[in-house]
């Protein structure tokens, strides 16, 4: 029950640590509010909560078990003082949050497994939630074009495709290749072209 693809607590305390760390390593401060698509049980969560100032988590995920064992883990590790924001979530529309922007928003391994229409659902909506200056940190499976691996339901993605679908709505697409991500996955930020 740790998460789709771990091997066990060991790797996704680890990972979870490391994806904490990298926010922090690209600006994020403890007075920041964070967006967690796809949060899981709280993988990056945890660190978050315990990092960020009061109310300033929010994670939103389509599974109400993981919310759950998310809450649990919030509980075990003595964060329920933090007020963290846990919400099922079964679009990428971002209403949850009620106004509130993010200076940070992660998706760790999200858009390796939905179709580019909700892709496009999520990179549409981002300006409801994220502020001007904020930043979207999203991980992918990179291919040379659109691509659907039935057999383990994968998708893949290029470059390019993000490039172009971000420009439509007025952002700006980095990749950073040097992230060691623990799945291969590729990690992406995207920006307002007009901060």
């Amino acid at each position: 029950w740790w998460a789709v693809g771990n091997t066990g607590q060991k790797s996704w305390e680890q990972h979870g640590l490391q994806f904490h760390q990298y926010l922090i390593s690209q600006g994020m401060r403890p007075e920041d509010v964070m967006l967690d698509i796809g949060c899981g049980n709280l993988r990056i969560g945890v660190h978050a909560i315990a990092y960020l100032n009061l109310g300033n988590y929010w994670g939103i995920d389509i599974s109400p078990e993981n919310i759950a064992q998310g809450w649990e883990f919030v509980a075990d590790h003595g964060l329920d003082s933090k007020t963290p924001h846990l919400f099922v979530n079964d679009d990428l529309q971002f209403k949850e949050m009620a106004g509130t922007k993010a200076d940070f928003v992660f998706a760790n391994s999200v858009f390796t497994h939905i179709p580019a229409h909700l892709i496009e659902e999520c990179i549409s909506s981002l300006g409801t939630t994220m502020k001007a200056t904020g930043a979207f940190f999203v991980t992918f499976n990179e291919g040379a074009s659109k691509f659907h691996a039935e057999a383990t339901d994968n998708f893949y993605y290029s470059r390019d495709f993000f490039t172009e679908l971000c420009k439509c709505y007025s952002y700006v697409v980095t990749f950073d290749d040097e992230f060691p991500h623990p799945h291969r996955q590729t990690m992406m930020i995207i920006r307002s072209d007009k901060p």
